[in-house]
């Protein structure tokens, strides 16, 4: 099993995605993101699904029942108040990694004849002490072709705009802190 800091040099690399080696299928990444705040302050964040509506403003929604585990079921939408969104289904997957030690979280679909859609975040402290925020998705076959084609920069703009709002629920969380110790 590769560490956390390998995966992420590969993951900057849009010709595979570490953790599903030798699968094929269409890659969407959000833009790499540092955040001003420590891992565990925006892991807190990742790690709860259910808060991805608001911290996204609406790109990204997902729910899960119950705790955030491996096998248990989550929802996922894009876009789900605007009209774009409307046009693109809701996703039923299952968890299948949190890892609270490397920082990652993933869940995956299994499309009949096509293979598994793979989506995973990850986290990553850098050479400053900041932690870099990391999304893909992996889309197998012919779905995969035709979401490269027509929602390519809608998926990775909902994962950026995901990002962004981790970001600032994260420092903003750390500028609380910060200004009660004073």
């Amino acid at each position: 099993m590769p560490t956390t800091g390998m995966m992420l040099r590969k993951l900057t690399s849009s010709d595979h995605m570490p953790w599903v080696e030798g699968r094929s299928g269409y890659l969407f990444q959000s833009t790499p993101l540092e955040i001003n705040a420590d891992p565990e302050t925006t892991w807190s964040l990742v790690r709860n699904p259910n808060q991805y509506d608001t911290l996204s403003h609406g790109a990204v929604w997902a729910h899960v029942n119950g705790p955030v585990a491996v096998n248990s079921h989550i929802s996922f939408k894009l876009f789900r108040h605007k009209l774009l969104g409307k046009l693109i289904p809701k996703s039923y997957e299952v968890i299948s990694k949190v890892e609270d030690e490397g920082k990652t979280i993933g869940w995956e679909r299994k499309i009949p004849f096509i293979g598994t859609t793979e989506r995973y975040q990850v986290l990553e402290t850098n050479d400053q002490g900041k932690t870099m925020s990391y999304i893909a998705l992996r889309v197998p076959g012919i779905v995969g072709f035709f979401s490269k084609c027509f929602l390519k920069s809608t998926i990775e703009d909902s994962f950026n705009q995901l990002n962004a709002g981790i970001k600032d629920q994260a420092e903003q969380s750390i500028h609380n802190v910060e200004t009660c110790r004073v």
